[in-house]
């Protein structure tokens, strides 16, 4: 058993792992093992020396991530999920998290002093204007959304009944993730989704391919200025996070603003817990403070930005996955909830 002083130094060397496996990742030696063992030399690519690759893998092997035998490696259980072809990849982590996301918590003192925003101290620009200047980086982005939160969608659709509504509106639905598998799972419901401009073309373009497009309408605009006033259920998946809170009270008053007092209010977001229990949602609290200005939050922080914003939180439904839908309504209606 490893004794405090180790157990810290574990944590503190974390860092190398994490940019271990950026490295492989790039290389997708995963990938690569698929077929049987190979050695450092037919996993190396024309930029890569050998002998160095030799001893990352053989360093990652040390942790269970790889299997050496006569220097030459075989995949595990964990690093199955650095391949990019299965689902459940975590490739597109291992690339952007110890990269970009790494950099802005280089400077994390300097955040801890003056509140500054280091993904764009370190990357050049705000998190969303730099994926849009770097399409590349972007898709990458995408992969990584799907892999941290792929779950959770149809283990929220499993966890809320819609068997009473009829059109849902999508916040900020972005790809349609969310509304196709909702639509998929309950056909007497209507959709509309609503992002900016740009993404609703993308998206709607892919739903018209697929022929999903039936029972699903596409409205682009600023949930800053209004959304769609469509709907009798509104949902909005990790877009209250991405906000201070400031940001999140426009927000929050445009969907308001565009409900009627029967309408309701589905905001699917990790709560974090008073006390000392472990949560991802801990951690990714930071990623929020230091790339895009936002907070993961507690119940009571939830209940007061709503009750400013004209709404009563009537519940926190836990679901199969680490989210919970803090279900909502206009205050007006709260008395009848």
């Amino acid at each position: 058993m490893l004794s405090e002083k180790e157990q810290l130094l574990q944590m503190i060397n974390g860092y190398m792992i994490s940019q271990a496996l950026r490295a492989v990742a790039e290389l997708n030696v995963a990938d690569k093992l698929v077929s049987g063992p190979k050695s450092a030399e037919e996993l190396a690519d024309s930029n890569t020396l050998p002998d160095a690759l030799y001893r990352v893998m053989r360093a990652l092997a040390s942790i269970g991530i790889f299997t050496e035998t006569d220097k030459r490696f075989e995949l595990t259980p964990l690093s199955n999920y650095l391949r990019r072809d299965i689902d459940g990849s975590v490739w597109s982590a291992a690339i952007m998290m110890p990269n970009e996301f790494g950099k802005a918590f280089d400077h994390l003192p300097t955040a801890l002093s003056t509140g500054e925003n280091t993904f764009r101290m370190a990357n050049g620009a705000l998190g969303w204007d730099y994926l849009a200047k770097n399409p590349s980086r972007g898709a990458i982005f995408d992969e990584l959304m799907e892999a941290l939160h792929g779950d959770e969608t149809g283990a929220f659709i499993d966890a809320y009944d819609f068997s009473g509504m009829e059109i849902v509106v999508d916040v900020g639905g972005g790809s349609g993730d969310v509304l196709s598998k909702l639509l998929s799972k309950n056909s007497h419901l209507k959709g509309v989704l609503f992002d900016r401009p740009d993404v609703v073309e993308r998206t709607a373009g892919v739903f018209r391919e697929s022929g999903m497009d039936a029972n699903c309408e596409f409205h682009g605009g600023d949930f800053f200025e209004e959304v769609p006033t469509a709907g009798d259920v509104y949902i909005m998946r990790h877009i209250i996070h991405d906000w201070s809170n400031t940001e999140a009270t426009q927000i929050l008053s445009s969907c308001r603003n565009a409900m009627s007092k029967s309408d309701r209010l589905l905001i699917i977001e990790g709560v974090i817990e008073i006390g000392n229990e472990p949560s991802p949602f801990k951690w990714l609290d930071l990623v929020m403070m230091l790339c895009w200005g936002g907070i993961e939050r507690t119940r009571d922080q939830y209940v007061e930005l709503l009750s400013r914003t004209g709404f009563h939180l009537v519940r926190i439904i836990p679901t199969k996955s680490d989210v919970s839908i803090l279900e909502c309504v206009p205050r007006d209606n709260a008395e009848r909830t």
